[in-house]
């Protein structure tokens, strides 16, 4: 799957803009910005996480405390800068969770679940797309949000999505933000095929929030890169009067097939004190998208905020049992 969509750090915009600068300048550019991304998050490491606490009570709105943790927001904190499970940067890499998967549930179901893979590369530019499907999605396999998209009969710049791809994999994903899964990732990048739905806009996104193999909570992202909006569900596909701060709280059907991704949800859960399990859907199918381990970096201010401190309840961090 190919999707469109760039990073929220400074240097995934610069590897995005397409204003004329030159290759080497862009490059160069995200090559220092990784750098200084990266010696921002030592000295940040060093000093106690000063930037990460002052964010964190910034957009979640409360102090954080790292000691204690009980908000479901806080609990992903300590979780970055302190659960260094190996099983994590391994299911956080797009390309190696499609082996783990494998493993988990065996060859047959895991490759029914999960969308045709069709090229992977550490050299991006000499990706060739010869031979493909019309329908793709390019993106790294060691990054969130960094997708380009090739739609049947629309233009497609090959060579600017090699350039881009090459800025991606320069940078290590999550710095600033303590994302530890992300950073001993290979990095490389995937060409999936498109999920699309009836009017070929890319797939649904079904978000599942399990704790110790249950799932608890679902988000549904509709219409993803066209006017996107999020409704919440209860584990049997009641409506959830949960959103994110900013968002308009809306009423939807339930994703179809919600009951079988929840089966498979929480039996691919099963090894994680938490974990996020996204699907995508398009109406009449569905697919495993990712696994997520760090939802909104811990920065998503839950309305009502109740909720953050009822889903941090269900999470026991390792340790503390």
């Amino acid at each position: 799957m190919s999707n469109v969509t760039d990073g929220m750090t400074e240097a995934t915009r610069a590897a995005g803009r397409t204003r004329p600068d030159s290759a080497a300048r862009r490059i160069a550019r995200t090559r220092f910005l990784d750098w200084r991304d990266r010696a921002r998050a030592r000295i940040d490491r060093a000093r106690g996480f000063p930037r990460l606490r002052a964010e964190f009570e910034a957009r979640v709105g409360y102090p954080l405390d790292l000691t204690d943790p009980q908000s479901f927001n806080a609990k992903i904190q300590w979780r970055k800068i302190h659960d260094r499970n190996p099983l994590h940067p391994v299911v956080a890499d797009k390309y190696r969770m499609r082996q783990w998967l494998t493993d988990h549930l065996g060859a047959a179901r895991a490759e029914a679940l999960l969308v045709p893979l069709h090229r992977v590369t550490d050299r991006p530019a000499d990706l060739d797309l010869t031979g493909l499907p019309d329908g793709l999605v390019i993106k790294p396999n060691h990054a969130s949000r960094m997708l380009r998209f090739r739609y049947p009969g629309k233009p497609f710049d090959l060579e600017e999505v090699r350039l881009i791809s090459q800025l991606w994999l320069l940078k290590q994903y999550g710095s600033l933000r303590q994302e530890w899964a992300y950073w001993p990732i290979p990095r490389r990048i995937m060409v999936e095929e498109l999920m699309p739905r009836a009017d070929g806009s890319p797939a649904d996104d079904v978000k599942i929030i399990c704790f110790h193999g249950k799932p608890a909570y679902v988000m549904a992202e509709f219409n993803r890169f066209n006017g996107a909006y999020q409704v919440g569900y209860t584990p049997d596909g009641g409506p959830l009067g949960i959103f994110n701060k900013g968002d308009v709280p809306r009423v939807a059907p339930p994703p179809p097939h919600l009951a079988r991704m929840m089966e498979l949800a929480e039996e691919i859960s099963a090894p994680f004190d938490h974990v996020r399990v996204d699907f995508l859907t398009n109406g009449t199918d569905f697919a495993l998208n990712e696994l997520s381990l760090y939802r909104g970096s811990g920065m998503n201010r839950f309305v009502p905020e109740s909720y953050d401190f009822d889903m941090g309840a269900l999470w026991t961090l390792p340790g503390r049992g």
